[in-house]
């Protein structure tokens, strides 16, 4: 028997609202759809779970026995954590670079004391490091230059006048002022005879024997001071600079005696504290010179 078409539907297909509510429950009943490239990666991914299931199969011994080995490298080769120092702990990023200063630059200080004929006398000399001709700056920045210097005490000349008691200064910039400071820290210089005029030290034994000492024994002149100033006059020559010693001299002789520090230096010179006798012996640019102090005028 052939079911005739439904009167509403002209191409056998029930177009009711029946029909269209029986055709969703059939849509939403149907199993989905199927993705082929979906089902060809799946088949793909569980062979190759497969395939590297028998290779770990297959290794699996020999990967055991190298994790042994290896585990045992381990503890044979690396340090025992329990005496393994804990690592440092990682410094705090540094802030902005501290300036470090230096002690200030030593000074010289001298006091006025008064006036001195075209001058003035102030309280600083030899043993302080000052020289004839350094420059010290006092008050409004007035400039007082030495013109004699003794050992206690000085002679300055000023642009404009100086008061009693006013204070002059200098910075520690030459090398007899550094010595000063120096030498000062440790209680005096040994080397400043400076009632003989001069500022002597041990001469190096390589040094001696080149001047033509076998016993490489001998005093070095460092520095000569033309003249002193001994009173409220004019300051008058050195013993050393009319015995006429020079710097660099090497000194091996004074009065007759070996020397060769500068005890012996100052024993020797004991003997010509009246400045009547006193002779010495150098050795000057290679050759030995006799000297010999002479009578005054």
């Amino acid at each position: 028997m052939i079911r005739e078409p439904h009167p509403e539907s002209a191409d056998g297909f029930d177009r009711t609202a029946e029909g269209a509510a029986l055709a969703e429950r059939l849509r939403r009943a149907s199993p989905p759809a199927t993705d082929p490239a979906a089902a060809a990666r799946l088949v793909l991914a569980r062979l190759q779970h497969r395939r590297k299931g028998r290779l770990l199969r297959a290794w699996a011994p020999a990967a055991g026995v190298a994790a042994a080995a290896a585990l045992m490298a381990a503890m044979i080769l690396l340090p025992d954590p329990s005496r393994v120092s804990p690592p440092a702990a990682t410094p705090a990023p540094a802030g902005p670079a501290a300036i470090v200063r230096g002690p200030a630059a030593a000074q010289i200080t001298a006091v006025v004391l008064g006036p001195a004929g075209e001058g003035w006398r102030i309280d600083a000399g030899l043993k302080d490091g000052l020289r004839v001709g350094d420059v010290l700056v006092g008050p409004a920045e007035t400039e007082a230059r030495v013109a004699a210097v003794g050992i206690f005490e000085s002679r300055v000349r000023a642009a404009k006048p100086l008061s009693r008691g006013a204070r002059l200064r200098c910075e520690a910039s030459s090398p007899a002022q550094q010595r000063a400071v120096r030498m000062a820290e440790l209680g005096g210089d040994p080397g400043a005879f400076l009632d003989f005029g001069a500022v002597l030290d041990v001469a190096a034994p390589h040094l001696a024997r080149s001047a033509g000492l076998s016993d490489s024994r001998a005093v070095i002149v460092t520095e000569t001071i033309p003249a002193l100033l001994r009173g409220p006059g004019d300051a008058e020559p050195s013993l050393c600079a009319r015995l006429g010693l020079q710097t660099g001299d090497v000194l091996y002789e004074v009065n007759g005696l070996p020397v060769g520090n500068l005890a012996e230096v100052a024993r020797a010179l004991d003997l010509s504290r009246d400045g009547r006798l006193l002779t010495a012996k150098v050795v000057r640019a290679g050759k030995t010179v006799s000297l010999t102090l002479p009578p005054r005028n």
